[in-house]
């Protein structure tokens, strides 16, 4: 602008200024560069999304195989449950068994405590 101005020895006014880029625009509008510009943007924005749609359904897979160990063992919880609800005489043949398990247990760990040989240096 400042060249034209030196050009023609005039000040140039705002409409003058701004009248170049607007043809430029207008220019770049008529030939589709403004069109394909943003349809690329758009192209390439839609298969980001869909590669971050992809990336986390596999994560999600892969964090859900890992926990469906714990899925299938609370699905059995759920199940003991309901059948002692709707069984209370097992519930104390349960709780009967759990006692015994664990009087089993205990003295199995205490009879092999005592049978473990002393240290040489003790």
């Amino acid at each position: 602008m400042e060249r034209q101005e030196k050009l023609t020895g005039k000040t140039l006014d705002e409409n003058e200024v701004r009248q170049p880029r607007y043809n430029a625009v207008v220019r770049a509008d008529a030939k589709g560069e403004y069109q394909n510009r943003a349809g690329a943007a758009a192209r390439s924005a839609a298969a980001q999304s869909r590669r971050l749609h992809a990336t986390l359904t596999n994560w999600a897979r892969r964090v859900g195989k890992s926990f469906n160990y714990l899925r299938t063992w609370v699905g059995h919880l759920r199940d003991l449950v309901g059948f002692l609800k709707d069984n209370p005489d097992w519930l104390v043949k349960f709780a009967q068994g759990a006692m015994l398990a664990a009087g089993i247990l205990a003295t199995y760990a205490l009879g092999s405590a005592n049978a473990l040989p002393t240290p040489a240096w003790g």
